[in-house]
């Protein structure tokens, strides 16, 4: 059974996923960096504080 009979259907999400996806890892991005920021966080130490 050869490639060549058979065709690879490539599937994209609908852009407004995309950009829905996108907004929302801004959001968390930015609020994460807030949080530290107002907590005085240096850049590693977000990732490991035991609170």
């Amino acid at each position: 059974m050869g490639l060549g009979r058979h065709r690879l259907v490539q599937v994209r999400p609908p852009m407004r996923r995309l950009v829905r996806l996108a907004k929302l890892r801004w959001r968390i991005e930015h609020d994460y960096r807030e949080v530290k920021t107002g907590l005085g966080l240096d850049h590693y130490e977000g990732h490991t504080w035991q609170g």
